[in-house]
């Protein structure tokens, strides 16, 4: 099995699972430092993972603090504020996109197939909204909950997971994204969050309890 490690923000490996051993012996790999090998879902600190491994940490000195545990955002850190100002505005204009080309063809077919009807354009926008609706959890649901991320970050390598790393559920990704829309709304606030927090957390991560981490 091959090994690879965070130190400092830098991946390295991989090594091998002797190797890997040496290195917690000689303490340059600890109980906090973030691992992963083939196979695993997310990067882990060594004491998450240590249950599957057959070493042993070094002993704690006496009188040593034992850490809460922490989010694991990854050998490459929280995504920051401007790149995912970046990836939202990616994310505006790829639904608006959809919507327009979606609204664009129901009132081509409505205006085609029902012009006799009375009242017929009263019924596009109705329409319309609907479809906006479908839209936004066909969104989330794909993206946010199958792929962990929507194609703005994507693009720009980031992740949208739990705290402990673990995927969204439906409920939680249609939240998350509803959240959203709360965030801009009190003022961008809720948004503008992500510059101060040191978890680079908005509102709505910390009502859903996510991150979002850069993969790459």
């Amino acid at each position: 099995m091959q090994w690879h490690y965070a130190i400092n923000g830098e991946t390295r490996g991989p090594v091998s699972e002797a190797e890997f051993a040496r290195l917690v012996e000689r303490e340059v790999i600890g109980g906090e430092t973030l691992v992963w090998h083939q196979g695993m879902a997310e990067w882990q600190t060594l004491v998450t993972v240590l249950g599957d491994l057959p070493l042993a940490l070094p002993p704690r000195s006496a009188g040593a603090a034992v850490s809460d545990p922490r989010p694991v955002p990854g050998p490459f850190g929280y995504g920051g504020f401007w790149p995912r100002v970046a990836a939202r505005l990616i994310d505006a204009a790829f639904v608006a996109f959809l919507g327009g080309l979606a609204h664009w063809l129901i009132g081509s077919m409505i205006g085609g197939l029902f012009t006799s009807l009375p009242y017929v354009d009263l019924m596009i926008p109705e329409i319309n909204g609907l479809v906006d609706m479908v839209l936004f959890v066909v969104y989330a649901e794909i993206f946010v909950h199958w792929f962990d991320a929507t194609p703005g970050k994507m693009a720009l390598g980031l992740k949208i997971l739990r705290s402990d790393g673990e995927k969204l559920g439906r409920g939680r990704s249609l939240a998350r994204e509803w959240l959203v829309g709360v965030s801009f709304a009190l003022l961008g606030i809720g948004a503008l969050m992500v510059a101060f927090d040191p978890e680079r957390r908005s509102l709505h991560d910390r009502i859903c309890d996510t991150r979002v981490i850069r993969s790459r």
